[in-house]
Formats: C-alpha cells, sequence, structure tokens
C-alpha cells in the first residue's frame, strides 16, 4: 500500500520509528521498534527495543554483562 508520498506503508513505518528513535536520542543497540497513535486518547505508544543480548554495565563498565530488567514501564 502506497499513499501520496510514494512510500509503502513499510516505509513509512520505518521512517516514523526512526524519527522517534532520533527525537527521544537512543543510539545503537537502543531504538524504537513500534509506534502505536491512539488519537481517541491522545496518546502515542512506542515500544523500545535494545538489540543486544550483552552490554557493558552503565555504572562500572564490565563488558559483556547479560541484560536482566525488561519490564513493561510507562512515562509521561
Amino acid at each position: 500500500m502506497e499513499d501520496n508520498s510514494g512510500l509503502s506503508s513499510r516505509g513509512l513505518f520505518l521512517m516514523i520509528e526512526t524519527l522517534f528513535t532520533q527525537a527521544l536520542g537512543l543510539v545503537a543497540p537502543w531504538q524504537v521498534a513500534e509506534v502505536i497513535f491512539k488519537p481517541e486518547s491522545g496518546r502515542i505508544d512506542f515500544q523500545v527495543r535494545f538489540g543486544a543480548a550483552n552490554h557493558a554495565c552503565p555504572a562500572c563498565g564490565a563488558a559483556a554483562q547479560p541484560l536482566h530488567d525488561r519490564l513493561a514501564r510507562s512515562w509521561r
């Protein structure tokens, strides 16, 4: 499916994800994975994905630390 911009729906979806990733200041391996606009409630919900299985500890810098906290959270 294409809109009048000539973008496919997949292309538009990737553009929106990229926009939110940049607007939030996320850098790899973080990225916005899904954006859902809910006009009836005035909300924009999005999912943030961490694209790595291991990462350096942000506190001490220890390398290859496994991820353990993947709870859904809400911010206002």
